[in-house]
């Protein structure tokens, strides 16, 4: 099993973290997020505990559309694609909706060492720093307190 993610940049719209934020309160049942799957249950945690949201059957897919404005269509595509290129897929997949992430502008560091211009004994790595995955973070990791220790260069 795997998890794929669906980012989406929506243009043209005039407020995006307002309609982002209208999008989520429109999408909540009992302060939670939803899930819909043709075949599954929602999943539980690496704790076991079970994920909040609350499942939507089809019908409540078609509202999730419907308050999308439009914008749905582009991930019920992406999934219809993924099966064409992965053929077992079938119906064994499952969405949490809406996953909203609000980006924020990097922070301005000295690519040299990692650290902040503006205070150059503060270091950024791995998500902070926008890395993604453990390799990279890991690395970054290293090659912070490789300069830190003075053997860098």
């Amino acid at each position: 099993m795997t998890n794929f993610g669906i980012l989406m940049e929506v243009k043209g719209i005039e407020e995006p973290f307002t309609w982002s934020r209208e999008l989520v309160n429109k999408l909540q049942a009992n302060n939670t997020g939803l899930y819909y799957s043709p075949s599954r249950t929602p999943s539980t945690t690496s704790e076991g505990g079970d994920v909040s949201t609350q499942q939507v059957n089809w019908m409540g897919l078609l509202a999730v559309s419907e308050a999308f404005g439009g914008y749905f269509e582009y991930i019920t595509s992406f999934i219809s694609d993924m099966k064409k290129v992965f053929p077992t897929l079938e119906d064994d997949w499952g969405i949490y909706i809406p996953e909203v992430k609000y980006l924020s502008p990097e922070p301005l560091v000295n690519y040299d060492n990692l650290s902040l211009n503006k205070y150059p004994n503060v270091h950024f790595v791995g998500d902070a720093l926008s890395a993604r995955g453990i390799t990279v973070s890991g690395a970054q990791a290293i090659y912070v307190s490789e300069d830190i220790l003075g053997g860098a260069k």
